[in-house]
């Protein structure tokens, strides 16, 4: 009998409900699935600002956050310490909160990780992707999607989307998860290289190259691409950089 107040139990949970009504013998428990927390959620929303620009390098304030978002200061607080970890943030001794920049030492080191990490996860996809039509497919229609570079939001996006269309077919977790943050620190100025005309350029040339190489399924060759690839991005990266520069 249940307790004033308790909730229910799960009907798989309940005694006498175990056996299968087919008569079979009893399913292998799978693994159930478990919704993002509040400080997932929270700190997926934050990382995505700061990709897109909408949050720039400064201070930030925990309540005004906790007021947007609906939730007390604790779970904003936890979703800050997750970005903290991935270097996106920082909390001084005060414990207030700050947006990080980028200098162009710490571009130089995330690309130098980037080229030693992309080349092997997106090795790893070659197989998986060559026999995956559906994925070429939409592989195509993104590199096409991108030979129209007037829009650079839309551009960044679909450039995001190319590579982890490649990239998710890998069979590397933590590796993914670690690539991933590396994209959000940088992506700034990744929309900053969307307005370089010659760095889209060549952008796309290295885009269908890199296809042609997964299609022929020249493992050897992805890698290399893919880390000349990066090598270009950083390039156009500090030339458009400069160039703005010399304009202020």
């Amino acid at each position: 009998m249940r307790k004033a107040g308790e909730a229910p139990r799960p009907v798989a949970e309940r005694s006498g409900d175990h056996r299968p009504a087919n008569g079979d013998s009893p399913p292998r428990p799978g693994r159930s699935i478990t919704p993002p927390s509040i400080p997932a959620l929270v700190s997926s929303e934050l990382r995505r600002r700061i990709a897109t620009g909408r949050l720039v390098p400064g201070p930030l304030k925990i309540s005004d956050l906790a007021l947007e978002f609906g939730v007390s200061a604790v779970p904003v607080r936890e979703a800050l310490r997750m970005l903290e970890m991935e270097g996106l943030v920082t909390f001084d001794h005060n414990r207030s909160v700050h947006v990080n920049s980028l200098s162009l030492d710490d571009l130089h080191e995330v690309y130098d990780i980037r080229m030693l990490l992309e080349p092997l996860l997106l090795s790893r996809a070659v197989t998986l992707l060559r026999a995956d039509k559906g994925r070429i497919t939409r592989l195509e229609e993104l590199i096409r999607a991108m030979d129209d570079g007037s829009d650079t939001a839309a551009w960044s996006d679909a450039n995001t989307a190319f590579h982890w269309e490649c990239y998710d077919a890998s069979d590397l977790p933590r590796l993914k998860s670690v690539v991933s943050s590396l994209w959000t620190a940088v992506e700034p100025f990744i929309r900053l290289y969307a307005t370089s005309p010659a760095g889209l350029e060549l952008a796309q040339r290295e885009h269908r190259e890199l296809l042609k190489q997964i299609r022929a399924g020249n493992v050897a060759k992805v890698a290399e691409v893919t880390r000349q690839h990066l090598q270009d991005t950083l390039a156009a990266i500090e030339e458009r950089l400069q160039h703005l520069a010399s304009e202020s």
